[in-house]
């Protein structure tokens, strides 16, 4: 070992040293006169000029006063000389229990460090997995949100080949447009329902049925023009438009079978409706209920003027 590298074993030993000495110190002091101790100072006779200067406790001298005598030290040194040894055996058994205390904080420190340090790797872990995991649905995400919108694109362009075959200037032209727009929307729905999104399909298994249809008096197939649904009896009611009461609910503000007992219909055909609403009722509460909407862009063909 050369002569300027540190003694590494004095230092990994000497923790356990300090503890030696401490104990040491400890018994030491256990073994000494009890205290407390104090100082005499005055004539060794009253008729001597002599001082003298002792350590006394209550059971005789610790320090007699030919201890301190001597030439070497003022008078001055020899009491605080004696201040020191008389004060020491309060002192250390004060300086021990300090120690100890201190000692004692440090380990419940220690074990407090280790604690926080576990809960914190245990905390990382989790924010690490947490974050992996928000990365992962973030990434699937924005690839649902660019299916989506390729949907979305494809659906509007689909929507107005739907508006310009509803208007009188539709020629073979537009139908072809309708047809090259229909195929692309199909495609886009695919793609969507491989990322996961919610196509009509999906929809469709979403949409729970209560074991019979809504509607007994008509077998119904919809589509939406306005997102490309199909519906059938199974979801919702058919009104004719040559039904009076249909046309009345709305013009006086009433429920349409009060429209209905208006128009003249018998009891049969008002305990139908009763029956008809007591399903809508049902379905409602499997799938929730909402209030009838109009969607912009794309729904604007069913809120253009009508034709005279």
């Amino acid at each position: 070992m050369s002569a300027h590298a540190p003694d590494l074993s004095r230092k990994m030993t000497r923790r356990e040293m300090d503890a030696e000495e401490i104990e040491a110190i400890r018994k030491r002091c256990e073994a000494a006169a009890p205290g407390p101790w104090h100082i005499f100072q005055g004539k060794l006779r009253p008729q001597f000029p002599t001082q003298i200067l002792e350590v006394q406790s209550g059971s005789g001298h610790i320090i007699p006063w030919a201890g301190f005598d001597g030439h070497r030290f003022t008078e001055k040194k020899k009491l605080a000389l004696a201040k020191f040894v008389a004060h020491a055996r309060t002192d250390i058994p004060k300086l021990l229990a300090a120690l100890d205390a201190a000692r004692k904080e440090t380990e419940e420190l220690k074990e407090k460090s280790a604690a926080l340090e576990a809960e914190y790797k245990q905390f990382s872990e989790g924010v690490f997995s947490n974050n992996r995991e928000i990365d992962k649905d973030f990434s699937a995400l924005e690839q649902k949100n660019a299916t989506l919108e390729a949907v979305a694109q494809a659906a509007r362009q689909f929507k107005q080949c739907m508006c310009a075959m509803e208007s009188e200037k539709a020629d073979a032209d537009t139908f072809l447009r309708s047809g090259v727009a229909y195929k692309a929307l199909s495609e886009a729905l695919k793609q969507c329902e491989g990322a996961g999104g919610e196509t009509k399909n999906n929809l469709e298994v979403k949409m729970k049925s209560i074991g019979e249809p809504i509607d007994r008096k008509y077998k119904i197939k919809v589509i939406s023009t306005e997102h490309g649904r199909e519906y059938t009896e199974n979801d919702g009611a058919f009104f004719k438009a040559s039904d009076r009461a249909f046309l009345r609910s709305h013009k006086d503000n009433i429920s349409y079978r009060e429209a209905c007992r208006l128009e003249g219909a018998d009891s049969i055909q008002l305990h139908a409706i009763d029956l008809m609403m007591q399903r809508v009722a049902r379905y409602q509460e499997l799938n929730g209920s909402k209030v009838p909407d109009v969607d912009i862009p794309g729904g604007e063909h069913i809120i253009s003027p009508n034709k005279s």
